[in-house]
């Protein structure tokens, strides 16, 4: 019998085929750093459609995790609105290896800042 390709557990070389690792759920964090209780519009999209569009009420100095059921979305963008006019948005893919990024939205008196991204 002639061998037309190596076996790679007797040549020490691993597959050249990859190996998906589990994704998590998109997640995101709405930190409310402020002392008053904030409206926040949230909406997680993905290129086959929307994920998460809800509103949450976070009490002053709480916080709340919003997290989409679909695994495996590629890249997502989550936009937030707060009742005090601020917003923010971001893009990125809770897929890429290494943890799983989770995006914190910092509620302040006026302002939203996005952490938690390396």
């Amino acid at each position: 019998m002639t061998q037309t390709r190596p076996d790679a557990r007797v040549d020490g070389r691993r597959s050249a085929e990859p190996h998906a690792a589990p994704t998590e759920p998109p997640t995101v964090l709405l930190r409310n750093e402020d002392d008053a209780d904030h409206a926040l519009d949230v909406c997680i999209a993905a290129g086959d459609g929307v994920l998460v569009d809800d509103t949450h009420t976070v009490a002053g100095d709480s916080q709340r995790t919003v997290a989409a059921t679909a695994a495996d979305a590629g890249t997502v963008r989550v936009e937030l609105r707060a009742d005090h006019g601020g917003s923010a948005s971001l893009a990125f893919d809770p897929g890429r290896p290494g943890a799983t990024p989770v995006p914190e939205f910092v509620i302040r008196a006026e302002t939203i800042v996005v952490a938690g991204l390396n």
